[in-house]
């Protein structure tokens, strides 16, 4: 099946923001967020929500967390993420931590690494 994932390599660098998001009581969600590559704006290919993840972290995104079913999961993309400390998506808080930019890939592609700034 067409997925992206990350290897056991150190996909995701502990981020301070994780202990900083527990520091004020609030659990931090990790949004893994798929695009086509070179998409500027508009909704999100696809998104996977990990509720208080724990780093490293494996994480797979395909069909299945396509936004809008008329959407489909294929190549080229570009996959970021951020680590949210509201766990909304739509906002954006002081200690959310994200990728610096966003990491070409294709479907089926494995050992995709992602870095939080």
């Amino acid at each position: 099946p067409p997925l992206l994932m990350s290897t056991s390599s150190p996909a995701f660098v502990p981020a301070a923001a994780a202990v900083k998001a527990y520091w004020r009581g609030l659990p931090p969600v990790l949004f893994v967020i798929a695009r086509p590559a070179g998409a500027v704006g508009g909704p999100p290919l696809a998104v996977v929500r990990i509720p208080e993840p724990r780093f490293p972290l494996d994480f797979e995104i395909g069909p299945d967390d396509v936004m809008m079913p008329a959407m489909r999961f294929e190549g080229p993309i570009e996959l970021s993420a951020r680590l949210d400390t509201d766990g909304n998506a739509s906002t954006r808080a002081e200690g959310d931590r994200e990728t610096r930019s966003a990491v070409a890939a294709s479907p089926g592609d494995a050992g995709v690494a992602l870095r939080l700034e």
